[in-house]
């Protein structure tokens, strides 16, 4: 393969990964029912014909360790923002090229960690498009006419509002600043691109009936298990002296077989492949960012498996029943309940700000914050508390049980 044919191959699979569709047309990846009916059928004959010794666990028996950070590096996505907003940009083209005669706010919706917000970011850099610094805590509480006035100079060209969730409050004075500039936007000459994630759209859905007064919403795909393994193995296809093979700790079957070169071995499992992304794909909701955290989760390193390999590296993957994600435990307080929801209904929130938006005293939410950091589910990263993506899944799942307004997707 010449170098134009494998460079024009590698775009393709790169904007294959990034495509962005009508948010009518989503859809969650499921595991195939006729896989799992086949391995029910499995377990059930096996357990009909013979009684099988009870076999040691893998995991007692090869020595694990996490991965060490010089191949960490190596085995990290490419998570390539450029091709995703190149693939963008191509959905929009019409919307680029039409004249500014009315109005044209387009909505381009994203669930946590899925990158949106970075894809808009490099969209306004590589486009000419100027990017809305959002407005400080007293300029929505205050609703800043200066403030909201100072939108009517972008009327000239295209413009984007990044990160619709840092532009309102869950209060009164909050949605009033933001059904202000809604006003604003919908009534003026405006072509205007706007970012939001999910929690947040789902919100204004329900409190200001958004979705009736603009143009039907964008959002990227689901990553089902063909994305992901077209995802997850792009560090591999640039790397000409480090090849992997990904192997399930507790039945050796290869991961990501398509994309990697199969070592000769005489395991019978060898040839088989392991179903490990197809439950990464529903674990993970389809989520890229959420995915990459999973998967990086999930990732063993054991020495004396690679002793005498020569350019083979061998990575075991935890099986599922190994995998413990953090969790909701019961008993979670009423006031740490409502901190772990403003928290994925506005992306992040420093101690400051959580301070000044709750009614509750310093200590209590500087404990809740340090009870939810302590379980798992919060970080913490400049001053800025936000979701751990790997607790992401269980958290949405505990919200929704409770009767919260969830994320649309």
């Amino acid at each position: 393969m010449n170098v134009n044919s494998k460079s024009d191959q590698n775009h393709q699979n790169e904007t294959f990964l990034w495509k962005f569709i009508p948010i009518s047309e989503y859809s969650l990846p499921k595991i195939a029912k006729t896989e799992s009916v086949k391995n029910v059928l499995k377990v059930f004959s096996q357990s009909i014909w013979r009684k099988e010794k009870k076999k040691e666990d893998p995991m007692d028996t090869i020595k694990l360790c996490e991965i060490p950070h010089g191949i960490q590096n190596l085995l990290n996505p490419n998570e390539d923002w450029n091709n995703a907003a190149k693939s963008l940009r191509a959905v929009l083209k019409n919307w680029f090229d039409d004249d500014i005669k009315k109005s044209k706010i387009q909505f381009i919706i994203g669930s946590p960690f899925s990158g949106i917000d970075k894809i808009l970011q490099i969209t306004a850099n590589t486009s000419d498009l100027d990017m809305v610094k959002p407005p400080s805590y007293e300029q929505i509480i205050n609703s800043d006419q200066n403030w909201l006035n100072s939108i009517i100079n972008y009327n000239k060209k295209p413009f984007v509002i990044n990160q619709l969730e840092k532009f309102y409050f869950r209060c009164p004075e909050g949605l009033e600043f933001f059904r202000n500039l809604i006003d604003i936007l919908l009534s003026g000459n405006f072509k205007c691109i706007i970012g939001c994630t999910s929690w947040s759209w789902s919100f204004l859905k329900q409190v200001l009936d958004l979705d009736s007064l603009v143009a039907t919403p964008l959002t990227l795909e689901a990553f089902n298990e063909n994305k992901l393994i077209n995802f997850l193995s792009l560090p591999n296809k640039e790397s000409e002296t480090n090849k992997f093979e990904f192997r399930q700790i507790d039945n050796k079957k290869l991961v990501l077989t398509n994309r990697l070169k199969i070592s000769t071995t005489s395991d019978n499992n060898s040839k088989e492949s392991s179903d490990f992304i197809e439950k990464l794909a529903e674990k993970s909701l389809g989520i890229p960012g959420i995915a990459k955290a999973i998967w990086n989760h999930s990732l063993q390193y054991n020495y004396d498996s690679n002793k005498n390999q020569n350019s083979v590296i061998t990575i075991w993957l935890k099986p599922w029943t190994k995998i413990q994600l953090p969790v909701v435990q019961p008993g979670l307080k009423r006031k740490e309940i409502i901190i772990l929801y403003m928290i994925i209904l506005h992306g992040n929130l420093s101690l400051d700000l959580l301070d000044k938006l709750l009614l509750f005293s310093h200590i209590d939410i500087l404990n809740s914050l340090t009870h939810l950091h302590d379980m798992k589910l919060i970080k913490n990263e400049t001053d800025s508390w936000s979701i751990n993506p790997i607790a992401y899944p269980n958290i949405r799942s505990f919200f929704e049980s409770e009767g919260y307004l969830v994320s649309v997707f």
